[in-house]
């Protein structure tokens, strides 16, 4: 499986140096891109992901991923309002994404260590009936780092 070859295979170290380098770019590229507020930008779709930025923000609770996640979403946004090419392009891939069928993410994901979204996280409820102490020792253990 390509997850389990990249986290723990012979590709992981390669993987780990070369999104280190990935991620710095990122950074240092939207250090040099204009801020985009609803001030300076014009359509609509622009500032909908703006509104998705900021609740992504407020939910957001992993310090050391927060100016890789500052820099991507003022990238995407930047660019979505600036370039036509990847802006339709970007529409295209949410208009399939939304005619997929694409999988909604599980219960208590991602784990509360890391996001500030009210209990239950995710949307997939599991339709089985248990105990509440058999509930909290899974949410206890979803919820260890």
């Amino acid at each position: 499986m390509l997850a389990k070859d990249m986290r723990t295979g012979a590709m992981r170290g390669f993987i780990v140096k070369h999104k280190a380098v990935f991620e710095k770019a990122i950074i240092a590229f939207a250090k040099i891109v204009p801020e985009p507020t609803k001030e300076n930008t014009k359509y609509p779709n622009t500032h909908i992901l703006m509104d998705i930025r900021d609740k992504f923000f407020e939910l957001e609770n992993n310090p050391g991923r927060k100016a890789l996640f500052e820099a991507a979403w003022k990238v995407l946004i930047a660019e979505y309002e600036h370039d036509p090419y990847y802006r339709f392009r970007l529409d295209w891939v949410l208009e399939e994404i939304q005619k997929s069928g694409w999988r909604e993410r599980p219960a208590w994901h991602p784990v509360r260590s890391e996001w500030n979204e009210p209990l239950p996280e995710g949307l997939i409820q599991f339709n089985i009936q248990l105990p509440s102490e058999v509930i909290d020792k899974l949410r206890e253990r979803a919820y260890q780092k």
